[in-house]
């Protein structure tokens, strides 16, 4: 397998994976296990600065929201997860079994972030915070318990951002990539390079000792 580079932000998202627990029981008297998907494990883990809120409607398209200027910046945030998981499997790391064909037919709001709509009328959805957001305005402006602007908005389709691909997903996490999380990412190449660089060090260091001392 080629050595794999990751950023700071795909490690965190891979050290949740790694030590995340996808399944859980039911609320009802059973030894059968409730299978969570990768969809949970976004609301739960990976979708939490509230600095970004995304909804989506899997039937639709989805919503981002993010502070007026940094656009780029929230759709770092919203991308990187997706085109993590599918490196991930495209090299193995992770083998994804489809448990919920459900979600993809769901014709109502899911949310990814810290919010979530308490109540809505004719021309706004409620949060618990006193927040609100148009339902009038196609951009889905989005404001603060004063009434000022706090996000924007932008709609994206699946075709930009395959997310709902992976919502019904239940990831079989390998112990290749617990492996690699063990190790820092570092893989045997890495560290094989580390302890040759530290050999030679150690090398020259013994030899100008020998050159000074005699």
């Amino acid at each position: 397998m080629e050595t794999l580079h990751f950023s700071e932000k795909e490690k965190q998202i891979i050290r949740e994976l790694a030590k995340y627990d996808f399944s859980e029981k039911t609320e009802k008297e059973s030894t059968e296990p409730k299978l969570i998907t990768l969809g949970w494990f976004f609301q739960k883990k990976v979708y939490t600065n509230s600095e970004y809120q995304i909804i989506v409607r899997p039937q639709e398209c989805g919503m981002i929201w993010y502070k007026e200027g940094f656009q780029a910046e929230a759709y770092y945030y919203l991308l990187t997860p997706i085109l993590l998981m599918k490196k991930l499997i495209q090299h193995r790391l992770i083998f994804p079994l489809p448990i919920d064909e459900t979600v993809k037919k769901y014709s109502g709001w899911i949310y990814l972030g810290t919010q979530e709509f308490q109540k809505e009328d004719q021309e706004y959805l409620y949060f618990a915070s006193n927040e609100k957001m148009s339902k009038i305005d196609g951009r889905g402006s989005w404001f603060d318990e004063n009434g000022k602007k706090k996000y924007c908005g932008n709609k994206f389709s699946y075709d930009q951002v395959p997310m709902i691909d992976f919502f019904g997903i239940w990831p079989i996490i390998t112990p290749e990539l617990k492996k690699l999380v063990e190790d820092d990412f570092k893989t045997t190449e890495y560290k094989t390079l580390c302890w040759t660089r530290m050999a030679a060090i150690i090398a020259f260091m013994g030899m100008l000792a020998s050159i000074i001392l005699s």
